[in-house]
């Protein structure tokens, strides 16, 4: 099925959150945090203002959305520092990001028999991610991540079923490449640091973003 009409504005943003992710990349790869920053706040406002554009707040779809990618600007700002507070901080507010983006796909129609088999599917694939972080995980970690995985198969089973039912490929899309940058960052930061991780786990993670806001009106 075809995609949404987006306009010039909404196109201006997209182009905006593609170079601001180049910029991201360029400031990981040469260590300039200052840059790092402003690349990943600029990427991430602009999904956020995509969302708006789309007049997110005239459905329930639209807000649960909109929320969702707000508790992701909170938790990229909060991941630019390494630190185990606001690294937790950014955990959680992804969380519940993932979160909020299930209750909106779960607002539309609901494919039955597509939810049971993704939620089958999804356990699999939970355990198999679980088993390979468990042995890289210090104490602290260990129920947030669980809980955090649980997050995203909700997301993904709900997403998979939407798209389903009502034959758009955005939620289902959006959902699948937001937990495959997911896997870049519990690489990165508990298997094996390195700049591999950023190279296809933030253009992933942008990409995700912004399907999911154009989802908004392609749902509608």
């Amino acid at each position: 099925m075809a995609g949404p009409d987006v306009s010039l504005w909404q196109a201006l943003l997209i182009v905006v959150c593609a170079l601001a992710v180049l910029v991201l990349l360029i400031a990981e790869r040469s260590s300039r945090p200052t840059a790092r920053a402003a690349g990943k706040l600029v990427a991430s406002t602009a999904f956020v203002l995509l969302a708006i554009s789309f007049d997110a707040m005239a459905s329930d779809y639209g807000l649960g959305i909109l929320v969702a990618l707000c508790l992701g600007w909170l938790g990229d700002a909060l991941l630019l520092s390494a630190r185990q507070p606001l690294f937790l901080g950014g955990l959680a507010a992804f969380l519940v990001s993932h979160l909020c983006f299930a209750t909106a796909f779960a607002t539309r129609a609901i494919d039955g028999w597509v939810l049971t088999i993704s939620a089958v599917a999804s356990l699999v694939l939970g355990w198999c991610v679980l088993r390979w972080l468990r042995p890289h995980l210090a104490p602290a970690f260990r129920w947030p991540v669980v809980l955090y995985v649980v997050a995203i198969l909700v997301m993904l089973t709900t997403a998979v079923s939407l798209s389903a039912a009502i034959g758009r490929w955005e939620p289902a899309l959006g959902a699948l490449v937001f937990a495959a940058s997911d896997l870049a960052v519990a690489r990165d930061r508990f298997v094996c640091p390195g700049f591999v991780n950023s190279v296809w786990g933030l253009p992933a993670y942008y990409f995700a973003q912004v399907v999911m806001a154009v989802s908004i009106v392609a749902v509608a």
